[in-house]
């Protein structure tokens, strides 16, 4: 008979900050699934885009892993694949747009 997974997810979850980290960690794999799905999008490998960036495919991937990259990192990874990033103030009766964001040569997160 199977054992429920449950109870140890409680006590995993109940050490001292673990909670956090899971959580962050669920952040960084929601962040990677958007990023690489824009890339997939565009039709565009990782090696691709990392060319295009005049960087790694490691550093695609960890910029795509990010849970906080930079603007201007977002920005270089959505100019290579042929965008440009915006942002945007969104409220219940508004949109107010605050700046489209220039191509930056940095490509850390």
């Amino acid at each position: 008979m199977a054992k429920s997974i449950n109870p140890l997810l409680e006590e995993i979850r109940s050490r001292p900050g673990a909670a956090e980290r899971i959580e962050s960690h669920k952040d960084a794999m929601r962040t990677a699934i958007h990023l690489a799905r824009l890339r997939e999008e565009v039709d565009a490998t990782q090696v691709e885009l990392a060319t295009l960036m005049n960087t790694t495919q490691e550093n695609v991937s960890r910029i795509e892993r990010s849970t906080n990259p930079y603007l201007s990192t977002l920005a270089g990874y959505v100019g290579a694949l042929g965008g440009t990033l915006e942002i945007n103030a969104v409220f219940d009766d508004r949109v107010i747009p605050l700046a489209a964001v220039e191509n930056a040569e940095e490509t850390s997160a």
